[in-house]
């Protein structure tokens, strides 16, 4: 599957053949992304990135995940995805993260809006969260950016780098979207 965004933008779910171009992307942005994400360090080889999406596949197939690389000038420059759908609730949760060089030209803004027309207009999903960690202020800028309603800080909601960190929780509802969105496109 494959949603395209604009000429220089489109979404690819995920599958075998990125592994060695997310491991490279990763690794040349270790640092970088390693502030946020606890997966980063665990991650050192093509093979850990190939087991994780022997993982995801289940997962999609399950009807729990459903992960893209963000394709940017014909070249793999993050990943967003929808996690922990809950299909009886109509819930469901974005992630997302960019090597360092392609932050600031709205590339997370663009998919998270293809995202969230997906989740709510294919996925018939009710409720959409962020969750973004509150001295994560590059990440929040995008719930904002998108009028999610903060709903408060989840505390202690996340273990990185051996402590637990505060997360603010952001979600938006299909009604509000409904309203919303035709600002915002």
């Amino acid at each position: 599957m494959i949603l395209k965004i604009d000429n220089s933008l489109s979404l690819e779910l995920l599958e075998d053949r990125h592994a060695e171009l997310i491991f490279n992307l990763v690794n040349l942005n270790r640092v970088h992304l390693r502030e946020w994400l606890p997966w980063v360090i665990k991650m050192e080889t093509i093979e850990h990135f190939k087991e994780f999406i022997i993982g995801y596949q289940v997962r999609y197939v399950n009807n729990f995940d459903i992960s893209f690389v963000i394709i940017y000038d014909g070249e793999l420059v993050g990943r967003i995805g929808i996690y922990d759908i809950d299909n009886t609730n109509k819930i469901a949760s974005i992630g997302y993260w960019l090597g360092e060089k392609f932050t600031g030209k709205g590339i997370i803004s663009r998919s998270c809006i293809t995202i969230l027309n997906y989740c709510f207009y294919t996925l018939n999903m009710n409720r959409i969260e962020i969750k973004c960690a509150t001295m994560n202020f590059k990440s929040q800028a995008i719930p904002l950016k998108l009028n999610f309603i903060n709903e408060g800080i989840i505390r202690e909601g996340e273990f990185i780098h051996n402590h637990f960190i505060d997360l603010y929780c952001f979600s938006i509802l299909k009604k509000e979207w409904d309203k919303k969105s035709k600002i915002i496109c």
